[in-house]
């Protein structure tokens, strides 16, 4: 059987096997790896200061909606140890 990676160090995150994710990594250019990954991060930025933003217009219905948008999305998706984007774990 192929050998399996965690993408996360905790054992209850979903596992890959690791044999799909070295061959997408190597069909890459590290370039075009760089420019993904810059594009991803400036997505989250984005979706972040949309949520800041609605969180400020003080609607206790936003607010409501986005926590819970988010405790359910981390339930479902296996949220990061970190949500700290400027200090990420490698």
């Amino acid at each position: 059987m192929y050998p399996v990676m965690t993408m996360n160090h905790d054992d209850h995150h979903q596992k890959l096997p690791s044999h799909l994710l070295f061959a997408a990594c190597r069909s890459l250019s590290p370039t075009s790896a760089r420019a993904i990954h810059s594009l991803l991060y400036a997505v989250n930025l984005s979706c972040s200061y949309l949520l800041m933003l609605a969180i400020m217009t003080f609607n206790i219905g936003y607010f409501g909606v986005i926590v819970l948008g988010l405790a359910l999305g981390n339930f479902l998706f296996g949220g990061s140890q970190s949500s700290d984007v400027c200090h990420t774990q490698s």
